[in-house]
């Protein structure tokens, strides 16, 4: 038996709300998203965790918060990429509406099936995560800011850690 058959990995489920400020060509927008992420924790400390949607991302590090910190970093990546591929403001938006709703169906089944209401509260507290309800709908939403509307409101930070759904 090789060590990959061995390993014993525990999946958490993960909701996340995000909010960001991206500047494109000629563009500002504000892109606001609730998603869901498959936390996979590995008995070797090696913590992965994987878009589910939207999905073909992820992040990795030893502990949950660095996971979720590189996971974080490279969706506002993505964002910035696709805001210097988009021309202007409503390809910027098919584009990012494309990229969220793009799902992960494997890491879903994972998903669904890692919900355990009773261990919720242990793997809550062991993690110190918020728990939300799993059948929060994801969202996202795209819009333009003009110069005259920008405030110092478009800076704030939604609550940047992970939530279980539990």
């Amino acid at each position: 038996m090789d060590d990959m058959s061995q390993t014993v990995t525990t999946c958490l489920p993960l909701i996340f709300t995000y909010r960001d400020l991206i500047a494109g060509n000629k563009f500002q927008a504000t892109v606001a998203v609730r998603g869901r992420a498959l936390a996979h924790l590995d008995a070797d400390d090696e913590i992965w965790i994987e878009g589910v949607q939207p999905g073909g991302m992820s992040g990795t590090g030893v502990s949950l918060q660095e996971a979720h910190a590189d996971f974080r970093r490279g969706f506002t990546a993505i964002l910035i990429e696709i805001a210097s591929l988009s021309s202007d403001f409503a390809s910027f938006e098919a584009e990012v509406h494309r990229f969220f709703y793009e799902k992960n169906e494997v890491a879903m089944q994972e998903w669904g099936a890692s919900i355990d209401p009773a261990r919720a509260e242990q793997l809550a507290a062991q993690f110190a995560l918020d728990r939300i309800k799993p059948d929060t709908e994801p969202y996202v939403l795209v819009q333009q800011k003009h110069e005259e509307r920008l405030t110092p409101c478009d800076n704030s930070v939604v609550n940047p850690e992970p939530a279980l759904a539990a």
